[in-house]
């Protein structure tokens, strides 16, 4: 199993829905990975300002990807994978 760092930032399509947030796709490498499953996630402190940080799998990939949501600046990142075979 490989974990891989990454911390790049991506675009991601997601809901806001009655106050919770929750991402739908997002588009790393030229190609759009659709969400499948939130593994999990968790709310943490970046300084003053909240990160949303998620654990997901897609449709089209057995990888779990972390994704991560920035309150500050309102972006995404792509923090980790982890493959049971990263090439």
């Amino acid at each position: 199993m490989a974990v891989v760092k990454l911390n790049q930032p991506i675009k991601v399509l997601a809901r806001f829905t009655a106050g919770h947030l929750k991402p739908c796709k997002f588009a790393y490498k030229g190609r759009t990975y659709e969400i499948e499953t939130i593994n999990g996630s968790y709310l943490s402190s970046n300084g003053r300002f909240s990160v949303y940080s998620f654990a997901v799998q897609t449709k089209q990939s057995e990888d779990i990807f972390e994704l991560a949501f920035y309150f500050e600046n309102l972006n995404w990142v792509l923090k980790k994978i982890v493959s049971e075979d990263f090439t």
